[in-house]
Order: structure tokens, then C-alpha cells, then sequence
């Protein structure tokens, strides 16, 4: 519908942004409220998912703002920070101090993500996407890379032709373009074909992008802890590398 959603992550709720204003999401049926709210993702029917970070649990919010606890299975959850659901209404959570990712399934028991191929283990997963294929992306800030896994569990490192201090946030598009916020103040895309490019910024400059989302006409949204704003960015870019 072109709404924005915000988690507002220190003041421990989650903004809407319509053509009308902004307000705060209303939801009712939780018996303890949010507590630093970070990565958000939405499922097909329009159920909104909520890391819950410092609650250790994710949320579920229905299209009418009721609001219930999603079941791990017994997967204790440490610092869940990013979320990303896939066309099948599979979960992944990024487990940052445990240092995995607990992936939810729309049927059967949860279980932490097994990924082969990587010679370094994930170090403090952040952001988190999922694209069209079921293909995973995680900031893996700890790292300082990004790493892809498939829907077979093989891990690989994306290739930025760029020094990565921090990711922090991912998003990938329909057609399979990449999106990195890094903390140290850059936004990069990696294209279909492997292409690597800075996206353009205007004023404000980006100081630390934390956050990253792709609207439908190829606007990025990327929130800015360092100036507590979030940035729409055109789909300006100058390659490099």
C-alpha cells in the first residue's frame, strides 16, 4: 500500500508512515510491550514480523494490530536483530550474540540454519534478506562481509570490490539487486551480474546507515543511527572496482 513502517528502536515502538502522516503502530494482545525493536519483515498475507531484540523473541502483528509471540520451538533467542520471511512463509532470524541464524518454518520445528561452505563462522549477524529463489543474505558485521546461502545450505561470500567495516543492513530486489548499508557511511549495490557500484547520496550525508529497505519504484530507505533520520535515496549510483 506504500506505507513506510519505522522501528523505532530506543523508544520502543514501531512508526507508521502513510500519505496521511505518521503515527504509531497500535498493537494490542502483548502482555509485555516492545523492547528495542529492530529488523522488521512482512509475509504475503500482510502479517508483520518484529525482532523483538531486547525481549529475545519475535513478534507477530496481524493486518488488524494483534499482536502474539512467535514460537521458536525451544531455540533460546540472543539479540534477535534482523528478519526476513521468504514466499513461503518460512522465518530466519539473525541470532547476534549466538552468533546463527534460527530459521522458523511455516510447518515443522524451528532449528538454527546449518551453513556449509564458509571457512570463517558467522560473527554477530545483522541485517538479514531473503530473495525471489529463497536465497539468504546476512550482514555478517562481525566479519565485516556479506554471505549468501541457498536453499541447500551452501555458504559464500559476496564479492563488493569494497572495504566493508560494518554491515549492518541488507535488502535485495525482485531482479536480484543487493543493497549494503555499512556503518561507515556508504551504501553498496551489487547487481544481478555481479556489478559493484556506490549508491549516491544527498544531504544529509549518510554518517552511520543502519537499516535498509527498497520500495517498488527503487527508492532506498536506509535509517541513520548517527543522525537518528531515515534517508530516501534515488537509485543513483557511480561503479567502482
Amino acid at each position: 500500500a506504500g506505507n513506510i513502517y519505522i522501528a523505532d528502536t530506543l523508544n520502543g515502538q514501531i512508526l507508521k508512515v502513510t500519505a496521511a502522516g505518521t503515527s504509531v503502530l497500535s498493537i494490542t494482545g502483548l502482555t509485555t510491550s516492545l523492547n528495542t525493536p529492530s529488523g522488521l519483515a512482512f509475509d504475503a498475507a500482510g502479517n508483520l514480523y518484529i525482532a523483538d531484540t531486547g525481549n529475545n523473541r519475535i513478534v507477530e502483528v496481524t493486518p488488524t494490530g494483534t499482536g502474539s509471540v512467535v514460537s521458536t520451538g525451544g531455540i533460546s533467542l540472543d539479540a534477535p536483530l534482523g528478519i526476513a520471511v521468504d514466499n513461503s512463509g518460512n522465518i530466519f532470524v539473525s541470532n547476534l550474540i549466538a552468533n546463527n541464524i534460527v530459521e522458523i518454518p511455516s510447518a515443522g520445528m524451528p532449528s538454527i540454519l546449518s551453513i556449509t561452505g564458509l571457512g570463517t563462522p558467522l560473527s554477530s549477524p545483522a541485517g538479514i534478506a531473503v530473495d525471489t529463489f529463497g536465497n539468504l543474505y546476512i550482514a555478517d558485521s562481525g566479519n565485516a562481509r556479506v554471505v549468501e546461502v541457498n536453499t541447500s545450505g551452501v555458504g559464500s561470500v559476496i564479492n563488493t570490490n569494497a572495504t566493508l567495516t560494518g554491515p549492518n543492513g541488507v535488502a535485495i530486489t525482485r531482479d536480484g539487486v543487493l543493497y549494503i548499508a555499512d556503518g561507515s557511511g556508504k551504501v553498496v549495490v551489487v547487481n544481478s551480474q555481479g556489478g559493484v557500484s556506490l549508491l549516491q547520496n544527498s544531504t544529509p550525508t549518510l554518517t552511520t546507515p543502519y537499516a535498509i529497505a527498497i520500495s517498488s519504484t527503487g527508492t532506498a530507505y536506509v535509517t541513520d543511527v548517527g543522525t537518528n533520520l531515515v534517508d530516501a535515496l534515488q537509485s543513483r549510483s557511480i561503479n567502482f572496482g
